[in-house]
């Protein structure tokens, strides 16, 4: 599970992007990844936009790739996406790990990774304007 984001449909955005120099933009992508990766692996409980941990597997899978024009941050588990979206389960199955009978059919998304990327949005977008002002003064 990851998410990915693209910046689409701003064209005044993109020309200003466009003049940004390579290095820069790059620079910029890097940090907001590294940010959201560094926040995910905190403990929800303590860190806004962290992983929630029940053993700590959700957490240590939390992981970032290099993608075309970007980069990736997501959880590498298997079980990521129904601790995010929420999901089904049956009721009075006995489940051995907890010591009790499933009691609820659903259980909520906790969406911990879309909270972690809403709190870098205004760091991201602090970000591109400083680049941009860097750029556009420094020609």
């Amino acid at each position: 599970m990851s998410i990915n984001v693209r910046v689409e449909g701003m064209e005044r955005l993109q020309e200003a992007l466009s003049t940004l120099s390579q290095y820069r933009a790059e620079a910029v992508m890097l940090k907001q990844a590294t940010e959201i990766l560094n926040r995910a692996r905190k403990n929800a409980t303590t860190t806004r936009g962290g992983t929630p941990i029940d053993t700590g597997e959700l957490r240590i899978s939390a992981s970032m790739s290099e993608v075309p024009g970007g980069y990736s941050v997501g959880y590498t588990s298997e079980y990521a996406p129904h601790v995010e979206y929420g999901h089904r389960q049956e009721v009075g199955r006995y489940v051995p790990a907890i010591g009790k009978r499933l009691v609820k059919s659903w259980v909520p998304g906790q969406y911990f990774l879309r909270e972690n990327v809403q709190q870098q949005e205004p760091i991201f977008k602090e970000d591109l304007r400083k680049a941009l002002e860097k750029e556009v003064g420094g020609k």
